[in-house]
């Protein structure tokens, strides 16, 4: 009998072992390369990619330590904005209220209304900590920013359960008090939760 307990024991420390080595193994920042390519509308980070709608022109942004840029509509009423890397979950300051997955990778979004319009954001932790966000005067000019969360691959080279059970890196939570009241929805997704996980990137 105790010789099971013990079994038991070396695997679940076996198993916290090997979940730390993937999540840790690598710095993120390390694996992030942000690439434009204007004839297929793809914006590829290296650890995902999602597919801009038509009618946006990219405009890059210098970050202090974060990879940032932003999409421009034609008529330049419009922008789709991101921020993508380590500390780009913690600039940000809160990510939002509904979780799903996407091929094993978290995707949280929400929205945040006021007298002037909506705010709208879809964050994927689990991907080099990507954050999409967009105002809109017009609660209808967010299809784009749906249409590109839509679109979103991740390109994980951990095993997507390790997702599930790996500690966060940056744990906190929204500190702002305003509730995201709605969230982009994400074709093929598998709903997990309506609230988001505490863990960050």
């Amino acid at each position: 009998m105790k010789w099971k307990r013990s079994l038991l024991i070396v695997g679940a420390v076996l198993l916290l072992s090997g979940t730390c080595h993937y999540q840790w193994r690598h710095h993120i920042d390390d694996m992030i390369n942000v690439e434009w390519n204007p004839n297929t509308r793809i914006l590829d980070w290296g650890r995902g990619s999602v597919i801009v709608p038509r009618d946006f022109d990219y405009e890059r942004v210098d970050g202090i330590d974060t990879e940032m840029g932003k999409f421009n509509s034609t008529d330049r009423q419009f922008s789709i904005e991101f921020d993508i890397g380590e500390l780009a979950g913690e600039h940000a300051g809160g990510r939002g209220s509904i979780q799903t997955l996407r091929a094993g990778s978290r995707v949280i979004s929400g929205q945040l209304r006021d007298k002037e319009g909506v705010f709208s954001k879809a964050a994927f932790p689990d991907n080099g900590c990507a954050n999409f966000y967009a105002f809109a005067a017009e609660e209808a000019r967010l299809e784009a920013l749906d249409s590109l969360v839509r679109s979103f691959q991740p390109h994980n080279r951990t095993p997507a359960w390790i997702h599930a059970v790996a500690p966060g890196r940056h744990p906190f939570r929204m500190q702002s008090q305003a509730v995201f009241l709605a969230a982009a929805t994400c074709a093929g997704c598998e709903p997990t939760s309506t609230q988001a996980s505490d863990r960050s990137c």
